[in-house]
């Protein structure tokens, strides 16, 4: 509730004897009013004084607060600099230790690779010593069959460090290493077959990569192409299967072959074709006593082929034979001014022969010249012809 100076005064007056006029005017004194209120206005000075030194403390107090922090916020700011700057210090002397880090480790490389070498070189030579003697008696690397891929490496530097040696003094050892090297190649191949037959893409992928260095690396293709192939049931409707086959040989071919994967499933559809596939066409094209039945065996295996050959070089973008057809037109390639030449020098030819020709020998100088006239008109243009049409 707000202070009311009128309200003050009115209770003042009425707790002071003899300061109101309830009595009648005979009691109202004013005196004792007057040195009420002067007494009041005493304690409220001495009461305002309080209030006011109380005021001057809090003030001074506050002042003196706001002082000690602020040269808390300086000292903090001081800091804060300062470890800042330390901290740009340390990324700066980091960065300095990191570089002399990096250059270590250069230095250290560039003394560890001649190392590492010397430490290789210094094995070549133990290994080719073995090959200069005739007693056979190799290391565990090329006896031992789980260190395989190890005996691969080093036989093949040792091959490539032999065609530098002169045949002379070398011969012996350069063949027993060929010899070593054939039986390494082998060994490859069979793990190869073995990882084909249980299915492990990965190690055939690992093998197929070492013999990449091989001359045995196209035996490598020869074995994939015929293990491959084995799954082909020997039947006369092969066609159905073929397409399976290709697609699931080209995805083991993609993932085994690092080296020119295309060219090895060419060559697989190639072996294909070439092999059961001509086989049970030559079958069923064996009867040629019934030309009705040859002629529609022939077109429909033709067809097939035709359809095979457009589906597996979708399926594995393998180009086989002319797939692709070209509209002509209606053009017949045959040339009408070259027909019409034929029969005229045939006709000249004709009235020749019967000028030249005696009675007996006229029906077969006839003959002759219309057989002449068939295989150049016929066999050569006709026939060329149609070979171009078809294509």
């Amino acid at each position: 509730e707000p202070f009311s100076g009128d309200d003050y005064v009115e209770r003042l007056a009425w707790n002071v004897q003899g300061g109101t006029t309830e009595r009648g005017p005979e009691s109202f004194d004013p005196q004792k009013l007057l040195l009420s209120f002067g007494n009041t206005i005493e304690e409220l000075k001495l009461f305002g004084e309080k209030v006011h030194k109380r005021i001057e403390k809090l003030e001074q107090t506050v002042q003196t607060e706001y002082n000690r922090h602020a040269e808390t916020l300086v000292d903090l700011q001081k800091n804060q600099q300062g470890a800042f700057s330390l901290f740009h210090k340390l990324d700066e002397r980091i960065n300095g230790v990191a570089t002399k880090v990096v250059h270590l480790g250069d230095q250290l490389e560039g003394v560890n690779i001649p190392r590492q070498r010397a430490v290789e070189a210094q094995k070549l030579m133990k290994y080719f010593s073995e090959f200069l003697s005739d007693k056979e008696q190799y290391s565990d690397i090329f006896t031992d069959p789980f260190q395989l891929q190890e005996a691969a490496d080093v036989i093949q530097k040792l091959q490539l460090i032999s065609q530098e040696l002169p045949q002379e003094r070398f011969g012996d050892a350069k063949e027993r290493i060929d010899a070593k090297c054939l039986e390494i190649e082998r060994d490859l191949i069979s793990e190869f077959k073995s990882a084909h037959t249980a299915g492990d893409t990965q190690r055939m992928k690992d093998l197929a990569t070492i013999l990449l260095h091989f001359k045995g690396y196209s035996d490598c293709i020869d074995a994939f192409i015929e293990e491959s192939q084995k799954p082909l049931l020997w039947h006369q409707d092969l066609f159905p299967e073929l397409l399976s086959l290709c697609q699931k040989v080209n995805k083991v071919i993609m993932a085994v072959f690092i080296s020119a994967p295309e060219t090895v499933m060419g060559k697989f559809v190639l072996n294909i074709y070439k092999g059961k596939l001509q086989e049970v066409i030559t079958e069923k094209l064996s009867n040629q006593i019934d030309s009705e039945m040859y002629l529609k065996n022939l077109s429909d295996l033709y067809g097939r082929l035709h359809d095979l050959q457009a589906r597996i070089r979708n399926k594995t973008n393998i180009n086989i034979g002319h797939t692709s057809t070209v509209d002509y037109g209606g053009e017949t390639f045959l040339s009408q001014s070259l027909a019409l030449s034929l029969l005229n020098e045939s006709k000249q030819a004709l009235l020749r022969c019967e000028l030249l020709s005696s009675q007996t020998s006229l029906p077969l100088n006839a003959t002759e010249i219309f057989y002449i006239l068939v295989d150049h008109l016929c066999y050569e243009l006709i026939d060329y012809a149609l070979d171009v049409g078809l294509q």
